[in-house]
């Protein structure tokens, strides 16, 4: 079975270049095709395709919009953010570029091959980073969009930072759920990043927390650092107890799923 990665440079993806880590900003280092367009292109992780997109624009225009990460572009700002969180965690971030070299012509018209593979890509592949997109289109096809629904930013989402619940006991809150990604920095330090829309589940900067391991019979305190991150966002410092929960449970690259179970405690377990 073929891996993400290998279904892209099968069709004619490329590696054209990577994001890197400056100071605590994300920029894009690009080594060619930065005057592609129409384009397709895709941030990678190893093998993992993590973000598929399309560009009408030149490639090197689209990718300033993510390292820029500001405005009402709120696409660009969210993936900027789990680009960051991914660089931090010690992690390679490619991009592949594809462009139609021999456009099609039909008639007077002009075949868009990038925008038409767009679709089938993100509905195949599932890239983590494009989150609920296509469910959200499935729910708009039942009933007339909204004027503010328009447009790839209005629907884009990521899987990793979306607020999901595990069904609540009888009686009982409803508990937020998202996965984080284990990667080198985490595994060897023994922290890990919160998801910027789960910021608010946290507490203050400086807090101690509870952090409920499986099949553990005591309860291991950590500290809530929103320093650490330019944007605010909790880094959860657990320091050597958490440090060897990840090397005894997990390896680098496998997932953890976070629940919150109050301001002050978390549970964690292998996904």
């Amino acid at each position: 079975m073929t891996t993400g990665r290998e279904d892209l440079e099968a069709i004619g993806f490329e590696r054209v270049g990577q994001w890197e880590l400056r100071g605590d900003e994300p920029q894009y280092v690009l080594s060619r095709w930065g005057d592609a367009a129409p384009a397709l292109y895709a941030f990678v992780i190893a093998t993992e395709v993590m973000y598929v997109g399309k560009t009408v624009r030149t490639l090197d225009e689209r990718l300033y919009g993510y390292q820029r990460g500001s405005g009402t572009q709120r696409t660009n700002i969210r993936v900027r953010e789990v680009i960051r969180e991914a660089l931090g965690q010690g992690d390679e971030v490619s991009i592949l570029g594809f462009r139609d070299s021999t456009p099609q012509r039909l008639g007077r018209f002009v075949l868009n091959l990038p925008a038409a593979l767009e679709d089938d890509i993100i509905g195949t592949l599932k890239p983590r980073w494009n989150g609920v997109r296509n469910a959200r289109r499935a729910s708009n096809k039942e009933r007339a969009p909204s004027a503010g629904e328009s447009g790839p930013a209005a629907t884009q989402q990521a899987p990793s930072t979306s607020k999901t619940y595990d069904a609540a006991p009888e009686r009982g809150p409803r508990v937020a759920t998202f996965v984080v990604r284990v990667g080198k920095a985490y595994f060897r330090q023994g922290f890990f990043n919160v998801p910027i829309d789960h910021t608010r589940d946290f507490p203050a900067d400086g807090r101690v927390i509870e952090i409920q391991l499986p099949r553990c019979g005591s309860l291991l305190q950590a500290k809530v650092n929103r320093r650490a991150n330019s944007n605010g966002t909790p880094r959860i410092m657990g320091g050597i107890g958490l440090r060897d929960w990840f090397r005894g449970t997990v390896q680098i690259g496998a997932s953890i799923r976070v629940r919150v179970l109050g301001r002050h405690r978390i549970e964690i377990s292998p996904v």
